[in-house]
């Protein structure tokens, strides 16, 4: 949907500035495009090459040697010192030749670069005795020790992900040391954090959503060469995050063709919860079944409603509603939970087949009374094909949604879900010009009915050499999906569920000068864009353009014309004898959100001695946030959402890598200016443009629907954000490393935190304002870690970690100063203060054992364990709503957050067997989250004082692969939740669950979301060329 442009009482007076910062915006990209011509990657997605070039003779240093990337137009030559350095490179495995006249050359093969690392590569050269001497070769020995790491980086390669039961970005990042997942959200908390704190990048374009601080869209994660997680602390060049920094970094164009044809196919197995479609059991009274009524005497054989799930033309629904029929239909529940579409018969006398009269009870002398054989309902056509009742007056009841949906679990049928993969790279113009090419296609079905959805994904990149030094890249992500999601109260009205649509891309042009082998400077132009839909089916109202009384079912039209009209019904209708369902009636929430972020940044990095490579840069971002929502539970009980804003941010860092045979010291500066383009009421308890009567004043010439006008709008202040890094690395030999990192790290709150309400609407029952004017939250971290190589494949790491978090987003009840309405409010604020400001702590430890894979041994791995414990005063910024809404008193103690995972093991195992058979498998166990027992109670809640139980699970990959025509062909099944765990993810209701001892909602009723995924298993082909 397009936006509205209807923006003339809040914002018209800062779009000029947002105007002016997009107009100088773009006016400098076309400056930097004009006068530079490379970009093959931003500082931290390059790696760098250098070390040391002596004669093997004598060990003196050997000046003037040529160093060569093979394949490539990188070069060096050393200096004096036989020192060299090449910058700039991206990730990947190459191949380094040396080469001075006297001397034999001498090639590495498959040395290894990473994102933001040095791999150094000395050389002791061999006097040249015959002339044409071919040369030497050696193959690279991957370091396992990684000198110039300050901070716990973890760096998951391409082969690794292709060995890994998991497909997506965050299932790949729940197998990290310091990963929490909170069960009932799927929310990953890193170290403590909480879940919006992670940055997410591709190619150095930022790919978070900035209004809910999520990933902002689906990739593959076959497509990726490399994915850096950094959460030890990051160096300047990183801002914007608290807990972690997430850069992917996708695949690049290969110099000869190449491909790659995936494709799996699989199901998930019956969920091992509670009954989807079953009755209702009774905890009270032994757990008995109780039929759930959708409407008055559809059971029982008394008179129904004419509901509006009744069709008709010819009578208008407020005719319908008044009236009253005979029920001709009767759902007979035949075994639990499951009912038919036949009626059965009243009590008849039985009848002697030899005299033709009643029975009599010897006894009694009554008639012996008993009920024939299920019929068809008399005077009622039933269509069985159609499975529709035709009552006496003409309405049609659709069967479909009653007597099929009550059917036991085992009942309902499940489609397999689909996904297939396409990659192709190759060159175009020699070497000069490469391209990739990576496509995924998925159906996921799953184990619920009316729940999954299609999507597809495309991810492109090409580069261009221009000269040896100037180099030029362009890469693109399309990304889009559509799903349905469990319809949870909607399940007996699978028609009301809303689907959800979502529209993403990535774009970025790159480019590059290295000025010489050790000073480059990059430029990087891009965009993110995500728009997301949620609504019911064929019902979309915008508020903006139509009043809610225009909207609103009309009860003087038939039901056709309503629909004609694209009205919704208002409001959805309750089962008869359950509230808990709906049953008729409409989804009446709507929601539109757009999110763009640009982005303009310059990095300059130089190698200015052998000890100090100095990096700085400029990045620019402007964002354009557009929400605009409705959720209407009745004409008094509206919600509105709507904001359009502008913000723009400004940051500049400088750092210094110092490297010194003792001793890495990463140390930088980093600045970030932000401006939130938003407007608050000069007076928070005096807010709003009143009538005459006391009532809001509201613009409804701009807005169809009506908004209220702020009273004496002030625009919010810009942030200015100073964030010192540094990061120590001491080797104290070649198998034993010491590290340390100290830093402060800023993050802008959400955009549903700043924006949210923007407009004032004041019309819902529970009212929620967001605040433009907050300050960035803030996380000081410490970590101090001590890394040991054991043998040639096996390390282990030990690193402590403290992190203080403050300026936390709360809710603060406001009431305004007006005595004939009640316009109280809620505000998201922070306050330094104990008494509103919400603040966390958390500390802990990760100990890591890896066998890393080198060829030497047929079985690789990790093994870590994690214990950590994250307290604070809130997990959300629910804490200051509920507890108003609960008259409890102010929370003023720390206690444990709602992540708080306090012993975590997980591991990975990559077995190769004989006949190149693999198995790969991945585990990972949880001791028990939180929960707070009594969260309703008036007097001050024990929070989070008990515990979930503990959780674990096990994914597996078995794949063998075959080579046929010189093509590789590889046969897997992968299978989620392998032992078929049912691991506890949501009590629902704290006081029933301690009750019950199962899962149940405040009103007694069960949930099959409230247990974990059950077993799926996917079977799969590829084809590698």
């Amino acid at each position: 949907m397009k936006k509205n442009n209807l923006l003339k009482t809040y914002s018209s007076q800062f779009r000029k500035s947002a105007c002016f910062v997009k107009t100088v915006f773009f006016l400098t990209a076309i400056v930097f495009l004009t006068t530079a011509v490379n970009f093959d990657a931003a500082a931290a997605i390059t790696g760098k090459i250098s070390g040391v070039i002596t004669a093997e003779a004598t060990n003196e240093p050997l000046a003037n040697v040529t160093v060569t990337i093979v394949g490539t137009s990188s070069t060096a030559t050393t200096n004096d010192a036989g020192y060299y350095v090449m910058t700039n490179i991206p990730p990947g495995g190459y191949d380094v030749k040396v080469e001075l006249t006297g001397y034999s050359p001498e090639t590495v093969a498959g040395a290894k670069v990473l994102a933001g690392l040095t791999t150094t590569l000395d050389f002791a050269l061999k006097t040249s005795e015959v002339v044409k001497l071919e040369g030497i070769t050696v193959t690279a020995v991957k370091p396992l020790i990684k000198k110039d790491v300050t901070q716990t980086t973890r760096i998951i390669e391409a082969e690794d992900i292709a060995a890994m039961p998991r497909d997506t970005v965050n299932g790949i990042l729940q197998t990290l040391p310091g990963v929490s997942v909170l069960n009932s959200t799927g929310s990953l908390h890193v170290r403590g954090g909480r879940s919006m704190e992670v940055k997410y990048l591709i190619d150095g374009i930022p790919i978070s959503d900035p209004i809910g601080r999520s990933l902002g869209l689906n990739i593959s994660a076959n497509s990726l060469e490399q994915m850096e997680v950094i959460t030890g602390g990051f160096n300047a060049e990183h801002g914007d995050a608290q807990s972690a920094i997430v850069n992917l970094i996708t695949k690049a164009g290969t110099h000869k063709f190449s491909g790659r044809f995936r494709y799996r196919v699989g199901q998930w197995g019956t969920h091992h919860g509670d009954p989807l479609y079953g009755p209702w059991l009774d905890p009270d009274n032994g757990f008995r079944p109780v039929a759930i009524e959708p409407f008055r005497g559809i059971f029982l054989g008394k008179p129904y409603d004419y509901q509006t799930p009744y069709r008709g033309n010819d009578v208008t629904v407020a005719e319908l509603a008044e009236r009253e029929g005979d029920a001709q239909i009767i759902f007979t529940e035949i075994a639990p939970g499951v009912y038919a579409d036949r009626t059965e018969n009243p009590l008849q006398p039985v009848i002697d087949p030899e005299t033709g009269e009643p029975k009599v009870n010897e006894e009694t002398g009554e008639a012996i009374m008993a009920r024939q054989p299920y019929k068809d309902a008399d005077g009622t056509v039933i269509d069985y094909e159609k499975k529709q009742v035709t009552l006496l007056d003409g309405y049609i009841v659709d069967l479909s949604q009653y007597s099929g949906l009550f059917n036991d679990t085992k009942k309902y049928d499940l489609s397999p879900s689909h996904i297939g993969e396409f990659a192709l790279s190759g060159p175009i113009w020699g070497n000069r010009l490469t391209f990739s090419f990576d496509s995924q296609l998925r159906r996921d079905e799953s184990y619920f009915p009316n729940d999954g959805g299609t999507g597809y994904t495309f991810q492109g990149k090409m580069k261009f050499e221009v000269t040896p030094s100037i180099k030029l890249s362009a890469s693109g992500l399309f990304d889009q999906r559509e799903n349905q999601s469990y319809g949870g109260s909607l399940r007996f009205w699978p028609s009301a569920i809303p689907v959800g649509t979502r529209d993403a891309r990535s774009l970025s042009v790159q480019l590059s000068h290295n000025i010489n082998s050790g000073t480059f400077y990059t430029l990087t132009l891009g965009q993110f864009h995500r728009s997301v839909e949620s609504h019911q089916p064929d019902k979309v109202w915008d508020p903006l353009e139509k009043t809610f009384d225009e909207n609103a079912w009309d009860p003087e039209k038939t039901h056709d014309q309503n629909e004609e009209e694209g009205r919704i019904r208002n409001p959805p209708q309750q089962a008869y004898n359950d509230t808990t369902y709906f049953i008729a009636g409409d989804d009446n929430s709507w929601t539109t959100r757009e999110a763009t972020t640009s982005i303009l940044r310059g990095n300059f990095a130089s190698q200015i001695t052998p000890n100090h490579l100095i990096q700085t840069g400029v990045e620019l971002l402007a964002y354009d946030l557009y929400n605009l929502g409705a959720t209407n539970y009745g004409s008094s009980n509206l919600y509105m959402e709507f904001y359009d804003v502008q913000p723009q941010s400004l940051s500049v860092y400088v750092q210094d890598k110092m490297e010194y045979e003792g001793m890495i010291v990463n140390a930088g500066l980093r600045y970030d200016l932000y401006n939130p383009d938003g407007v608050s009421p000069a007076d928070p308890l005096d807010p709003l443009e009143l009538n005459d009567d006391g009532t809001i004043k509201l613009d409804k010439e701009t807005y169809k629907v009506g908004l209220p006008i702020i009273k004496d709008p002030v625009k919010a202040s810009t942030k200015h954000m100073i964030a010192p890094r540094l990061g120590i690395s001491y080797p104290i030999t070649d198998r034993t490393k010491l590290h340390f990192t100290y830093g402060h790290y800023y993050q802008i709150p959400r955009g549903d935190d700043l924006y949210e309400n923007l407009s004032f609407d004041m019309r819902g029952a529970i009212r929620r304002r967001g605040n433009p004017d907050l300050n960035p939250e803030r996380t000081i971290g410490y970590e101090v870690g001590i890394i040991r190589q054991l043998t040639d494949d096996l390390t282990i790491d030990l690193t402590g970690f403290t992190k203080d978090i403050d300026k936390l987003v709360n809710s603060v009840h406001v009431t305004p100063d007006v005595e004939t309405n009640d316009y109280s409010y809620f505000l998201n604020d922070e306050f330094d203060g104990v008494f509103h400001g919400i603040y966390g702590r958390v500390q802990g430890f990760e100990l890591t054992i890896r066998k890393w894979r080198t060829g030497r041994s047929p079985v690789s791995g990790m093994l870590s364990y994690t214990y950590s414990v994250a307290k604070g005063k809130g997990s959300s910024r629910n804490l200051g709503y509920l507890t108003y809404y609960r008259q409890q008193p102010d929370v003023t103690e720390s206690h444990p957050l709602a992540w708080d995972q306090r012993h975590i093991f997980s591991g990975t195992l990559d077995i190769q067997l004989p006949f190149d058979a693999a198995v790969n498998l991945i585990g990972r166990y949880g001791s028990g989250l939180p929960y707070t027992p009594n969260p309703r109670a008036p007097i001050k809640p024990d929070i989070n004082s008990k515990r979930y139980p503990a959780t674990y699970n096990v994914d597996a990959l078995i794949s063998k692969r075959s080579r046929i025509a010189g093509l590789t062909y590889t046969l897997f099944v992968e299978i989620r939740n392998v032992f078929n765990t049912k691991n506890l993810d949501d009590i629902l209701d704290a006081v029933t669950y301690d009750r019950y001892g199962i899962p149940l909602s405040s009103q007694k009723h069960s949930h099959p979301l409230s247990w974990s995924s059950p077993r799926l298993v996917m079977m799969g082909v590829s084809l590698d060329f």
